[in-house]
């Protein structure tokens, strides 16, 4: 996880530009091989389950901004399109709802942990003469925590908490814009895939889980 954190501090150089910009880095939504390595075993619980997610994490964007430009990432978005994807492997139908009054008896509920993700980055930034590049030592934390809810008839069954946290310190590399993006959209793919492979382990292993399931079957 360390050696990936160093990647928030790359996608925002953007020496060489004219103006003040805004780079949105595309990400996928698809889920990693960590996840499925996590799963271990795909055993899907034939059950309804209506998925509520915050409205806080769903627009929850990372926005870095430094002298020659802005970086955003939908961070919400992307976690939790990636978290649906591993519920479709656990249970036989979902159901997304805005309102826990017309969900099903089951509710699995998606959120941010604590006040929003932590994007800390320090930048000493030497420009070059080539264009759109710049050496730069860069110093980055990344803490980021997601809480997921199981709840039945409004009662609460299951929680379980993902959490990843990393600190780089990196120098001398060269980037443009173009490399920062790249760097932008491979640490978002990590961070996001190992909060969902810890949920996915926790899930995977959890005994009171397994009882509440198995208890229901007919």
């Amino acid at each position: 996880m360390k050696s990936t954190v160093v990647a928030v501090g790359c996608f925002f150089v953007l020496a060489g530009c004219a103006k003040h910009v805004t780079v949105r880095p595309p990400v996928t939504t698809s889920l990693g091989y960590r996840v499925f390595k996590a799963l271990g075993e795909i055993h899907r619980y034939p059950f309804h389950v209506g998925v509520l997610i915050d409205p806080k994490l769903e627009e929850e964007t990372i926005r870095v901004t430094r002298d020659l430009g802005t970086a955003e990432i939908p961070f919400g978005q992307v976690v939790s399109a990636k978290v649906l994807q591993l519920l479709i492997y656990k249970f036989e139908r979902l159901t997304l709802v805005t309102d826990i009054n017309k969900a099903p008896p089951l509710v699995l509920a998606i959120a941010l942990e604590g006040d929003k993700p932590s994007v800390g980055v320090d930048i000493n930034e030497h420009p070059t003469f080539i264009s759109a590049a710049s050496t730069f030592d860069v110093v980055a934390k990344v803490d980021v925590r997601l809480r997921l809810t199981l709840t039945e008839n409004g009662q609460q069954v299951w929680v379980g908490h993902a959490r990843t946290v990393g600190e780089a310190v990196s120098g001398g590399a060269a980037y443009g814009v173009m490399e920062g993006s790249s760097q932008a959209t491979d640490i978002t793919n990590r961070v996001t895939d190992e909060l969902v492979a810890d949920l996915a382990r926790q899930m995977q292993r959890s005994e009171e889980l397994r009882k509440f399931f198995e208890g229901k079957k007919p």
